[in-house]
């Protein structure tokens, strides 16, 4: 075996050179999926976030679009009731009950609408501003990759399926 001095001026054998090689591109290869790892972990952690913040929002949204409906209801039955009772004077703003319902209304649009506006904000954050956004990013993926195109196979055709001809007559009718 061939034997070489290292800097140090010590007798190190050839097999010792690539082992040590090998140690260090076997560290380097873990080093760099570590950092990849947290870094997509993190991405990943982030996404997680980001779609529970908007998930709440939605159900939020939900339960208030109910309260509106509630409170339509409720408007409605009162204006019933006025018109039953022949007084449809009550049916103003200036009824103190009609000014509340109608404040209860304006108020949650408002809630709404500031949670669309929070929901909007993470989808900007994230960089997503509509559905067809996403539609975009794997076709960015095969631009980059040059060769992801040409892998997919060409959908299937689509033929249509002939129903079997009725093989059974109809029963001759009695009279």
């Amino acid at each position: 075996m061939a034997e070489k001095k290292n800097t140090a001026g010590t007798k190190t054998s050839a097999k010792s050179d690539s082992a040590e090689s090998f140690k260090l591109k076997v560290l380097s290869v873990i080093s760099k999926t570590v950092k990849v790892s947290k870094k997509g972990l993190k991405s990943a952690g982030q996404a997680i976030s980001d779609f529970g913040d908007k998930s709440v929002l939605k159900i939020e949204n939900s339960q208030i679009r109910a309260r509106i409906e509630k409170k339509y209801a409720e408007l409605g039955s009162y204006v019933y009731a006025a018109l039953v009772s022949k007084n449809p004077a009550d049916i103003s703003m200036k009824n103190a009950d009609v000014k509340s319902i109608v404040s209860d209304i304006d108020r949650f649009f408002s809630q709404v609408s500031k949670n669309e506006t929070s929901i909007k904000a993470v989808d900007k954050k994230r960089g997503k501003t509509s559905a067809s956004s996403t539609a975009k990013k794997p076709a960015k993926k095969a631009e980059k990759s040059g060769t992801a195109a040409k892998k997919t196979a060409p959908a299937a055709k689509k033929t249509a399926v002939k129903k079997p001809a009725q093989t059974a007559q109809k029963a001759p009718v009695k009279k």
